[in-house]
């Protein structure tokens, strides 16, 4: 078994950043015929990083790859409630596995979460085999102190940076304030704190100061949306396709609108395209409510024009729709139901390339790990006892 992680800014600052990423996550898922990819964290280089993984497991079906949470141990019916009410960076059925350290391993501390946060990520790289890693060290945050933590372990490590970017962003170094700038090129210089501030004329503690406000000037000069990676041309939108979603009941419309805010927010989807024959289910009910909500929302019917004939043709005719769709999208929604195998759309979605479903079935029925709770949900809870 394989375990990775990611490392990398919560922002992005190349527009390819995603098809590096994907090369990597694919280098890593050949490894082995079990891949376990953790997640702690948020933001927008990690929302890629969930996609990335999720085109993994349609690349290779064949293989038991897992999106794992890592949380802590004393958080876990928080962690549980807010993944239910949708409140962190995806839906609760796409987490396969969540994870904590054993008790002790981390600081509970409600006054210093950024203790708590850093010591749960140094628990996840200690328990990586590799790391995938994009991180500009010219930025010296916590992102750059983890990358370091992690080297000084031995960790391999796939680097997905780019040297223009990092060449870019030197650059601008010198349009900082005579003192930040002064900062930062004494601590790519490695010097210590103690001489820059002796240079600077000022304290340590100001120093830092300077330093984390040079970083934000500098990081904020160079990030990127996570639309623009996404976009195959400057003008074409993300596209989501919803396919062989069954009848719609309480349950699925929950799944079904979670699963819409959560590419619609985290991902910037704002086209969908639905099959015709859901026009008039609560699904389509759903996606009307939300583009009332948000305008930038646009809902298309996928209308096939072909005209059957009597000699079977609209078998073909189903599936040339389906691939016709598939290759317009760039995500797919599906749940399919669990005693059919939704007209061979299962095979067709294995073929697809580049595309990244939300199986809103998950891993199948689990109890809940919430007290006086009867829901199902899509994972499993574990304490690792190292």
């Amino acid at each position: 078994m394989i375990i990775c992680s990611f490392l990398g800014h919560k922002d992005i600052y190349d527009e390819d950043i995603y098809e590096k990423l994907t090369e990597a996550v694919f280098n890593i898922a050949e490894l082995d015929d079990t891949v376990e990819f953790q997640f702690c964290s948020t933001g927008y280089f990690y929302a890629l990083c969930v996609a990335a993984v999720l085109e993994a497991k349609q690349r290779f079906p064949q293989k038991n790859i897992a999106i794992v949470i890592v949380a802590r141990s004393e958080s876990r019916e928080y962690l549980v409630s807010n993944l239910k009410q949708n409140k962190i960076e995806f839906p609760l059925y796409i987490a396969d596995k969540v994870i904590s350290p054993p008790p002790g391993v981390v600081t509970e501390s409600r006054r210093d979460m950024t203790l708590s946060g850093r010591q749960l990520e140094r628990w996840t790289i200690r328990r990586s085999m590799h790391i995938i890693s994009y991180v500009y060290p010219v930025f010296f945050d916590s992102a750059h102190m983890q990358h370091r933590y992690a080297g000084n372990r031995g960790i391999a490590m796939t680097d997905i940076t780019n040297p223009e970017t990092t060449e870019e962003i030197r650059k601008n170094i010198q349009f900082l304030p005579e003192r930040q700038k002064t900062v930062i090129t004494m601590q790519l210089a490695r010097q210590s704190w103690k001489e820059i501030a002796a240079a600077c004329g000022t304290s340590i503690k100001t120093a830092h100061s300077d330093a984390v406000h040079a970083c934000i000037r500098l990081q904020r000069d160079s990030i990127l949306g996570v639309l623009e990676t996404f976009r195959r041309t400057p003008h074409q939108p993300v596209v989501c396709c919803i396919l062989a979603i069954g009848e719609a009941d309480y349950n699925s419309l929950c799944l079904f609108e979670q699963a819409i805010l959560f590419l619609f927010r985290t991902y910037h989807v704002a086209r969908f395209k639905i099959l015709l024959e859901y026009c008039h289910s609560g699904y389509m009910y759903i996606l009307e409510k939300l583009a009332e909500k948000f305008p930038e929302i646009k809902i298309s019917l996928f209308v096939d024009t072909k005209i059957e004939d009597s000699t079977g043709y609209g078998h073909h005719r189903q599936a040339e729709k389906i691939n016709t769709i598939l290759r317009q999208s760039d995500f797919c929604i599906w749940y399919p139901p669990l005693k059919s195998p939704a007209h061979g759309i299962a095979k067709q979605l294995e073929d697809a390339e580049q595309i990244k479903v939300l199986d809103m079935g998950g891993n199948g029925p689990l109890p809940c790990p919430l007290q006086n709770c009867n829901c199902k949900t899509a994972f499993r809870y574990v304490t690792i006892g190292m």
